[in-house]
């Protein structure tokens, strides 16, 4: 009977630390994969800045562009 129980008691404890190492990988992966996922989304985010960034200049440009040709005239700025 305390050879059952043995028994009984080791497999229990067995499917216990299956199950912790189950789930500590388990975590960990999903962890590696958020980690990936906020990279990726931290790159995006930097691409869509330097889009953004060119943007901006071009419009800056165009604008100094008008603003000269209003100060200086057409023919002024060629």
């Amino acid at each position: 009977m305390a050879d059952t129980r043995r028994q009984a008691q080791k497999v229990i404890a067995d499917a216990q630390a299956e199950a912790q190492q189950i789930a500590s990988q388990q975590m960990a992966a999903a962890q590696q994969e958020a980690q990936v996922q906020r990279e990726q989304a931290q790159q995006e985010l930097d691409q869509q800045k330097q889009v953004a960034m060119q943007s901006l200049e071009q419009q800056v440009d165009a604008l100094s562009r008008q603003i000269l040709e209003k100060l200086l005239g057409t023919q002024a700025v060629g």
